[in-house]
């Protein structure tokens, strides 16, 4: 489950590889139900998160999409299934973060971000729901969130893991030993 103090601390973990996450306020707001998003303003942040993700329809999907897209291990999903969603949908929000931490936030910026989704609206009305959900994920915002979430999970999965469950590493290696000895 996420809680202000555990994505404070997968923050850590982020600004260890881009240290300059550090440049502006992220404000962490979670709740029990709502909108998961990241708000992108000239002076901060606000990063908007549930307890759980629960989408399961989605999470079906988004694990299989990654595991094309970006060889993700679907292993992790075997050690734990909900907060390995958790933390990757919760990555993906920070990496809209990290995507404008070097960029002057203009009302320009905004227009062009505003147009790439209106152009996937417009395609989207004649397309089944998995195109598009995949066409969707290939916004180039949308793409380099995934990726970025991606590459920050396998680096530090044993870690955020041990974070979101609350207990240590060794205990989250245990279990990937488990599920990896089952699979064989």
């Amino acid at each position: 489950m996420l809680t202000k103090c555990r994505i404070e601390k997968i923050l850590g973990l982020v600004k260890k590889e881009y240290d300059y996450m550090d440049n502006k306020p992220i404000h962490i707001t979670t709740t029990h139900r709502g909108t998961w998003g990241a708000e992108t303003r000239a002076y901060d942040y606000t990063l908007n998160v549930n307890k759980n993700f629960d989408d399961y329809f989605f999470i079906d999907f988004f694990y299989q999409y990654l595991a094309e897209e970006f060889n993700f291990d679907l292993t992790w999903a075997d050690v734990d299934y909900q907060n390995t969603m958790n933390a990757l949908v919760l990555l993906h929000e920070i990496g809209h973060i990290q995507q404008t931490m070097n960029i002057k936030v203009t009302r320009e910026w905004a227009e062009e971000v505003k147009i790439a989704y209106n152009i996937y609206k417009t395609k989207s009305l004649f397309m089944g729901i998995e195109e598009q959900m995949i066409t969707y994920r290939k916004i180039s915002y949308e793409y380099l969130a995934d990726k970025f979430a991606v590459e920050i999970f396998n680096k530090y999965a044993v870690k955020i893991l041990a974070i979101l469950n609350g207990t240590t590493q060794k205990e989250i290696k245990s279990r990937l030993a488990e599920v990896k000895k089952e699979v064989a």
